[in-house]
């Protein structure tokens, strides 16, 4: 038996469907927020979206969502540089849409407007919370602890090559006026996009620790969203536990990320990072140069004081020796008068003696007086050799005080003579006429000296100039070959 059963077709029912919604929420616009799942742009410019509202993971809602081509443009020139950064899978916004219904495709979500401030507004609630982490766990100070060098001349650079930062801390390094040169390693890694992180956390870890002086990561201006990279806390963390000090030159005057509150100097753009590299290095060629008129200075005055020692001190030393050989004659002829004297007085006294022995005991034989006669005159010779004994050996004790005196006078005088000669041979080591005859020469071409800025042409002439003598020659052949020229140190190869 055939049955007969009453139908409708989908589209009728779909059709009323979409007449109940219209009816209901047409034309009925109202914010949204929502995090885009999935996005595609067409070649038309419609832009196709998958939009889920979520809450710890798990998706509640889950729904389509188109902007049309007008609106997509008049969404990008609001949304200006962050644009790219917004409109991407994971990117959570707030919209200004409305609910449409199609019986072919359903229910989907018409989005005409993208609230700016508030994807702005969460990046930095994100930023604040992520830094005020990183202060309460100590990784703000933790960099800054590390000793920075005198002088950064070997430096470990973190950014993209073939980018506008890149080359303006490229060209200030390279290109200053003490011509300081600068050993720099390159450590590409991409400073945007969503691989951005991972790249610059590698670029972090292959660089070898007791190597470089600092790190230096740069990055050139951008939208608040672009440098947004920089705040990721894990990137954060790296830097702050980095073994080698870190400077920061990331985006504009007005930006600032977590990476500079982690870092042990952080600088407003690229170009500061190198100005102050160079500025650095060029205070400690100051105080070089400074240090070195100083002991040159001092080695002058050093020179002049010795030698007004060494003059005092002979006119002293002559001095006293006259005065002590003239004080040792006059005590020698003393002694000699006070003995002539005492002998005298001796003898005169054994003369009284003996006349007065003669005229008493007159009546004793004649061989008597002849034996104490002898006795007499042998006592005047023995007084007459000691005293000739005394005075010799005054006289040669005066001798060798006299002579350990000239000695000793002459060997001080030559002692400070080799120190006064040591002296003026380290200055006269850097005189110009010394330099030139160790077989140095200077080069002069049309009146200036020959330097690097120098350009030669075949033809020109050249002064040049040697001890003695000068030659001018002519070019006929210009054959230049690079030569590396560092202040401080080689230049690595």
């Amino acid at each position: 038996m055939n049955v007969e059963y009453k139908y409708h077709r989908l589209s009728n029912i779909l059709s009323r469907v979409k007449t109940l919604v219209d009816e209901a929420i047409s034309n009925h616009y109202f914010w949204l927020k929502v995090e885009i799942a999935q996005i595609r742009e067409d070649r038309k410019g419609h832009i196709y979206l998958e939009l889920v509202d979520n809450e710890e993971g798990v998706v509640l809602a889950r729904s389509r969502a188109n902007i049309w081509q007008t609106n997509a443009r008049a969404i990008k020139n609001t949304l200006g540089n962050n644009a790219d950064d917004i409109l991407k899978e994971g990117s959570e916004i707030l919209c200004y849409c409305e609910v449409t219904y199609s019986i072919l495709y359903g229910m989907s979500i018409n989005i005409v407007q993208i609230d700016l401030s508030y994807s702005l507004g969460e990046v930095e609630r994100i930023k604040q919370e992520n830094l005020n982490k990183l202060i309460k766990l100590g990784y703000t100070d933790l960099n800054k602890q590390l000793t920075i060098p005198l002088v950064l001349q070997r430096i470990a650079l973190v950014s993209s090559e073939n980018t506008a930062g890149h080359a303006d801390f490229m060209k200030q390094l390279q290109v200053n006026e003490n011509n300081f040169q600068f050993a720099i390693d390159h450590y590409n890694c991409q400073v945007q996009g969503d691989n951005a992180v991972p790249s610059i956390l590698g670029a972090l870890a292959s660089i070898p620790a007791n190597t470089y002086d600092i790190v230096v990561i740069i990055r050139g201006g951008g939208s608040a969203l672009d440098l947004d990279v920089f705040n990721n806390y894990e990137l954060a963390v790296a830097i702050a536990s980095c073994h080698t000090p870190v400077f920061s030159g990331i985006g504009h005057e007005t930006d600032s990320t977590l990476a500079d509150y982690v870092a042990a100097f952080f600088f407003k753009t690229p170009s500061a990072v190198a100005a102050y590299i160079v500025e650095r290095t060029t205070q400690y060629y100051v105080y070089v140069c400074q240090t070195y008129d100083n002991i040159l200075q001092l080695y002058k005055n050093r020179v002049r004081e010795e030698n007004h020692f060494i003059e005092v001190s002979e006119r002293e030393i002559r001095l006293y020796g006259l005065a002590h050989s003239k004080q040792k004659k006059e005590d020698l002829h003393t002694l000699s008068n006070r003995l002539i004297t005492e002998v005298r007085k001796h003898i005169n006294r054994e003369e009284s003696f003996i006349e007065g022995a003669t005229q008493s005991v007159s009546y004793r034989a004649q061989r008597i007086t002849h034996k104490e006669k002898q006795t007499i005159n042998e006592k005047a010779r023995l007084v007459t050799f000691l005293a000739q004994q005394s005075i010799e050996v005054h006289k040669h004790k005066l001798s060798t005080s006299l002579e350990r005196l000239v000695y000793q006078t002459k060997g001080r005088i030559k002692r400070e003579q080799i120190k006064l000669s040591t002296y003026e041979e380290v200055t006269t080591a850097y005189d110009l006429s010394a330099i030139l005859r160790k077989g140095f020469a200077i080069v002069m071409h049309n009146g200036q000296l020959l330097n690097e800025d120098s350009t030669l042409v075949i033809g020109d002439e050249l002064e040049i100039a040697v001890y003695n003598k000068k030659y001018i020659i002519k070019l006929a052949e210009i054959k230049e070959v690079n030569q590396w020229n560092n202040l401080l140190t080689k230049k690595q190869h």
